[in-house]
């Protein structure tokens, strides 16, 4: 902390950047009559929050920060501003504050005491451009500090029914987890589906100029090789594929699904390159991360000996130290270091040193593939309110149980037994409940389907109509079965109808 020395307008009025929808940065100053170089800032800003807005009144921006629904947010205050007290008695008891920063154009500033006391307090800045180095550090750490989705399995499990109820939701939630990584990984190459992204993307950024040139820059230099490189640059890019994994966002996933491909074909390739350089077959690697108390408690402390698996990519470093930074000390969360001990017996190493590879090789990161499997093996408390969590890299294929293995190789046939991506996904989203889902891609299909090609139009049909039945909707079902049915020669269709009742 401390005063960064510097000659730099100020920049006035209230100024939101919104980076990833989880980490807003909120710039705050009571006098609207300094002239704010919109552009300047926003330009200075690009890459680290790309959506920019301003605010006039200050009610509306105190409303703004004290919203019971906002999310940790990262706050600038700059001068002039003659609200401080006011200000300052409202920060003291906020949690949506994650970081304070103080810029001032001069190395004066008054009642800045009560700020320093707060251990969200980053320091008073003079230089935008020291200011900006730091905004983008914060923004580092949260990309590892953000919460990881996981599933865990009680070691224990079936000893109740209780525990068996658990136990059998955790291993359908880890069944389909895999399929959901099959689908996207296998999925069949289709020339143009770059294009896909770019126009969805032009279309939901549209206003957002700074994320429109990241886009633009995307689209001049990506190419396979570079997927990891874009992975760790603090991109929406890096946000948006690990939001999708968590909420499984079918949509954006499938607009996703070539640099989903691409970054897992490149992990695995470097993977194998690291395997057959190593002098080792143990390797220790570290994650520093926070969690709620409740989360903590119920999906790790009380699941000692059980499986932990991760639905999306995962960070972790070569370097107990790099790790230790990202273990943020804040008494509302529990603060975890994990340790991770991979054992390279495996045939297939499931994560790669992507050092060389990466935006930030100081990180010295390894990355591991989605869908990783962890057996949690202790937990220590190192002091207080922080943690170590020792994890052993588990193989999936050993610690399938033989039901949950063939439930597996079931659905994926019955899935895979399907022509497109698009009817994969329809087809599992349908086995998984998800009708509202099902029924909205099964519809896509048969929109863009030919009324020449009469067996898909039967098909799809067949399906839709499946769908309402499901939910109750017996009309909507009805007519859907009559206009598969419309489409079949009469001597087909009992065997269609034989057929699809065996299939489902």
């Amino acid at each position: 902390m401390g005063l960064r020395n510097s000659k730099v307008g100020v920049a006035s009025n209230d100024v939101y950047f919104s980076i990833e929808e989880q980490c807003p940065l909120v710039w705050l100053t009571s006098d609207s009559t300094i002239n704010l170089n919109k552009s300047h800032i926003s330009n200075l800003l690009q890459g680290i929050f790309s959506h920019l807005e301003i605010f006039h009144d200050i009610d509306r921006r105190i409303d703004y920060i004290t919203s019971p629904n906002q999310k940790t947010m990262v706050l600038v205050i700059a001068r002039p501003i003659n609200d401080m007290t006011f200000l300052v008695k409202i920060l003291l008891d906020l949690k949506q504050i994650g970081a304070i920063y103080i810029y001032s154009d001069t190395n004066y500033y008054p009642e800045t005491s009560e700020i320093s006391n707060i251990h969200r307090f980053k320091g008073i800045f003079t230089d935008i451009i020291q200011l900006e180095n730091d905004l983008k550090e914060h923004v580092r750490i949260l990309r590892w500090f953000k919460p990881v989705n996981f599933t865990t399995t009680s070691a224990n499990q079936g000893t109740n029914d209780d525990d068996h109820d658990v136990g059998s939701s955790m291993e359908i939630s880890f069944v389909f987890g895999s399929l959901i990584r099959d689908i996207f990984l296998e999925a069949p190459i289709y020339k143009n589906e770059r294009d896909d992204f770019f126009y969805d993307s032009h279309n939901r950024f549209a206003n957002d100029r700074a994320r429109l040139n990241i886009i633009k820059q995307f689209k001049r230099t990506y190419r396979p090789g570079k997927a990891i490189y874009w992975y760790t640059t603090n991109t929406f890019l890096y946000e948006e594929l690990n939001k999708a994994l968590r909420e499984q966002d079918f949509d954006l996933l499938f607009i996703l699904r070539f640099f989903i491909r691409d970054l897992n074909q490149q992990l695995s390739k470097i993977a194998q390159d690291n395997m057959k350089k190593e002098n080792t077959f143990d390797i220790t690697l570290y994650r520093g991360q926070g969690m709620s108390k409740a989360d903590f408690e119920g999906r790790i402390r009380k699941r000692v000996g059980g499986l932990l698996w991760i639905h999306e990519f995962l960070s972790t470093s070569r370097c107990l130290e790099v790790a230790e930074m990202f273990v943020l000390r804040d008494p509302t969360i529990v603060s975890i270091l994990f340790e991770i001990h991979c054992n390279e017996a495996f045939e297939k190493r499931c994560f790669a040193d992507i050092k060389i590879f990466s935006k930030n090789p100081d990180e010295e990161e390894c990355l591991f593939q989605m869908g990783t499997v962890f057996r949690i093996d202790s937990v220590e408390c190192i002091q207080n309110n922080e943690w170590k969590v020792r994890l052993f890299l588990s193989s999936t294929n050993q610690e399938k149980h033989r039901d949950q293995a063939l439930l597996y190789d079931t659905l994926r046939t019955s899935i895979f037994s399907e022509p497109t991506i698009l009817h994969r996904l329809a087809r599992m989203l349908f086995l998984m409940g998800q009708y509202s889902k099902a029924k909205e891609m099964y519809t896509l299909l048969l929109e863009t389907t030919s009324i020449e090609d009469r067996l898909e139009t039967v098909y799809l049909n067949f399906k839709i109509g499946r769908i309402f039945d499901e939910e109750g909707d017996p009309e909507q079902a009805y007519r859907h079965f009559c206009q598969s049915l419309e489409y079949l020669p009469p001597n087909s269709r009992d065997k269609f109808l034989f057929n699809q009742k065996k299939n489902q």
